[in-house]
């Protein structure tokens, strides 16, 4: 589960809300993407001589923030399939045109226009709700999602063939075996509220075995197994001289490489010495360089 918190105070019901988007959908804002990165190549790269590439890719401290710019941007990271609680098979993905609508944009972004072109004709042709497995039924074309009925469901037991050429592969496997709700936009916002995980904590004092006044709060979580769609785009480092010192395929390639030495997995987001917010990032369609 995964914890990027917006501060206190801007729920009613919870009182550390993850961050939203203007539509209230849960998303990463890239600032934090970005700085869940950097924070887990500081930590994870000994040698000192790479630490030095850390400042080159990832920008300055903000002490030097003047004396250039980082050499790789971050995107915000959209939701785009929700695992939610079913009456058959116990959970499936779930999303929709809206949720989707943030891969075209992306795929469009990295010039990716024909896997966006087709993904968008796809969605002008169904009419959701669509599921990919006949087994999520209940009874009569009916599934049951987050406690919440969907009728009148069309089956299209290829409806996943459309992002083989999109997503990874081991994506695409886990869409296949949990299997795909595509809904409408109005039910995908209730389908989300009621995936996300909140949880009730205290503190107490240690030496009275009691719960310390005033210290009763909850947090909120984003279900594991979400998955996110983002992008980063690499840029030359250039030093003070003006001259160019790392292309930006160097960059990239650092980039990857360190990160496969990590097994593709940073800690993002609060809560990590609880457990929280351990992700694995795929990288799908390659890189756009600037």
């Amino acid at each position: 589960p995964l914890h990027v918190g917006a501060g206190k105070g801007v729920r009613e019901h919870v009182d550390l809300p993850v961050q939203r988007d203007e539509f209230d959908i849960p998303t990463i804002w890239s600032s934090s993407l970005k700085g869940g990165f950097r924070g887990g190549y500081s930590r994870l790269i000994r040698d000192e001589k790479e630490k030095g590439m850390i400042d080159k890719v990832f920008g300055p401290p903000p002490s030097r923030g003047h004396e250039y710019s980082s050499a790789i941007s971050f995107l915000d990271a959209k939701l785009i399939f929700i695992p939610a609680r079913s009456l058959r098979r116990i959970w499936t993905y779930v999303t929709s045109s809206h949720l989707l609508g943030y891969l075209i944009v992306y795929l469009e972004g990295l010039d990716m226009n024909t896997h966006a072109n087709s993904l968008r004709e796809f969605l002008r042709n169904i009419n959701p709700p669509v599921v990919s497995r006949k087994d999520l039924f209940v009874k009569n074309h009916t599934i049951v999602l987050n406690e919440l009925d969907i009728n009148r469901c069309a089956i299209k037991e290829d409806l996943i063939e459309i992002f083989a050429n999109v997503l990874p592969q081991e994506l695409v496997d886990d869409l296949n075996e949990r299997g795909l709700v595509i809904v409408d936009d109005n039910t995908i916002f209730d389908i989300i509220q009621r995936s996300m995980i909140i949880q009730y904590r205290i503190r107490l004092n240690y030496e009275r075995k009691v719960v310390e006044v005033g210290s009763l709060w909850s947090e909120e979580y984003i279900p594991q197994g979400t998955i996110f769609v983002s992008g980063i785009l690499c840029r030359p480092y250039v030093n003070e001289e003006g001259k160019e010192s790392i292309s930006k395929e160097q960059v990239l390639k650092w980039f990857q490489d360190k990160l496969s030495n990590f097994n593709y997995a940073i800690w993002l987001g609060g809560k990590e010495t609880i457990g929280k917010g351990l992700i694995k990032i795929y990288f799908s369609g390659g890189i756009r360089s600037e």
